[in-house]
This record gives structure tokens, sequence and C-alpha cells, in this order.
């Protein structure tokens, strides 16, 4: 069985592989720090694989779902579009990078990803800030020469 922190990992990834959709009924999944853990709409990991039926709680045996999707598909087996969903959470997956502290630290990069660009120098801006107010919004930019 998974920690409480590998379970929250868990979702976490798995709510980014489908980019925040429930798997049973399509609709956005809300934050689980938001609701209460007994709220219909709390996203749950769900078993593809039964775990009665010998399944694991891992990212390859799992979907993201609100509770009462969840609960209602109970202990029947998956349908076609849990497969569905399975085949484009596996892809998003495969192309995600294994871990980011290489990325931000600065550390040894990903072979995953692609060598770096080199940054251009950057240019030198001259000119006061103007501010302007646009239906009820304050922006700022220079002011041209």
């Amino acid at each position: 069985m998974a920690s409480t922190t590998q379970a929250r990992n868990q979702r976490r990834i798995l709510r980014w592989a489908q980019s925040s959709l429930c798997a049973g009924c399509g609709m956005p999944l809300p934050s689980p720090r938001r609701l209460a853990r007994h709220h219909p709409d709390y996203p749950t990991f769900d078993h593809v694989t039964l775990r009665s039926a010998g399944g694991r709680r891992s990212l390859s045996n799992g979907l993201l779902k609100h509770l009462r999707c969840n609960q209602a598909r109970g202990a029947r087996p998956s349908t076609g579009c849990d497969a569905i969903w399975m085949t484009v959470v596996a892809a998003r997956l495969a192309e995600r990078p294994r871990s980011l502290k290489s990325i931000f630290k600065g550390g040894a990069r990903n072979p995953g990803f692609p060598a770096r660009k080199e940054k251009a120098a950057p240019v030198a801006r001259s000119g006061p800030i103007v501010s302007s107010k646009v239906g009820g919004v304050r922006y700022r930019r220079r002011a041209r020469p």
C-alpha cells in the first residue's frame, strides 16, 4: 500500500497527465485542498484493474475520478473509456521528465530534453514607464520613443 505522501504524489502526477479532467465524466477536477474528503467532487484514485483482481496502486493502473464517479463504477470491471484514458495518460507520462530538480537547480540535464539554446544578449530599454487604464485594468508599458 502506498504511503500518504506517495498517494498524494500519484494523484498530483495523474492530475497533470489528465489535464485536471475526471476520467469518469470529463468534468474538471477541483483541487483536493479546497474540498473535504467526503465531498462528491473530491478527486480519488480509481484502480483500472481492480485491487480484488490483483491490481496494484501504481500510475500504470490508475486514473483520477471524482468520488461520485469512482463510487458509481464500484467493483465493476473497467470500461472502454478507461482504456482510452489509460493510453492518453501513459503517453503523457512517457513525455514527462523523471525529475525537475536538475532543471531548476542547474544540475545535469535530463537526457530526454534537447540541449539548452544560447540566450541572446539583453536589449537595453530606455524611456519612462507609462501607466494606462483600460476597462478597469491597469497596464504598465514603456513609452515609445
